[in-house]
């Protein structure tokens, strides 16, 4: 009799123990709210950047003329584009620290943790293009290293990692939308 209330007990400890994640309606809004959250601020940061830099370029036309410039105006441009692009970097942190926190329905965790590995990606390389902006010597230099980037060349991966995971939600009965095209 006591072997079986001892296994018994065990059964329930392990139950208890034991995660098969969140509801996926409370997932849903969890992650939908991260990722509006998210969306709002990179698209705020780029918003301010563009503010930021026609400001600038109309302050130096006022100022500077000729070649000086031009040599001004690139180095405010790759300030301002290494600016966006750390704000971007620490926002992604935030981000993925917010839903690696989130314990994501079991049904879920493959596209919770392909969502999560693509955004990894994209931040890696952010490291790299904020040191060819700040070695860049020309507007060229500027949108080599953009365009060239791990941050940009990672973007398809997460677009799409980001509408498997809104599709694999969708598909348990929830509607969300997790703003899956960024801008970038």
């Amino acid at each position: 009799m006591r072997a079986l209330a001892a296994i018994c007990a065990a059964v329930v400890v392990l139950a208890a123990c034991s995660s098969n994640g969140m509801p996926v309606d409370e997932y849903a809004a969890a992650v939908e709210g991260e990722a509006t959250d998210y969306a709002d601020e990179v698209s705020g940061l780029f918003e301010q950047n563009v503010g930021d830099l026609n400001t600038a370029v109309s302050r130096m036309q006022d100022e500077i003329e000729g070649e000086a410039l031009a040599t001004a105006a690139l180095a405010e441009t790759a300030r301002l584009a290494s600016m966006l692009f750390a704000g971007i970097s620490d926002a992604s942190d935030r981000y993925m620290t917010d839903l690696d926190a989130l314990d994501a329905p079991s049904s879920l965790e493959v596209e919770h943790r392909a969502y999560l590995d693509a955004l990894a990606a994209s931040r890696e390389g952010t490291d790299a293009l904020l040191s060819d902006l700040a070695a860049a010597t020309t507007f060229d230099d500027i949108d080599r290293a953009i365009g060239s980037s791990g941050f940009s060349d990672a973007q398809p991966r997460v677009d799409a990692a980001c509408k498997n995971l809104q599709q694999a939600i969708q598909a348990q009965g929830p509607s969300v939308d997790l703003r899956c095209i960024r801008a970038g």
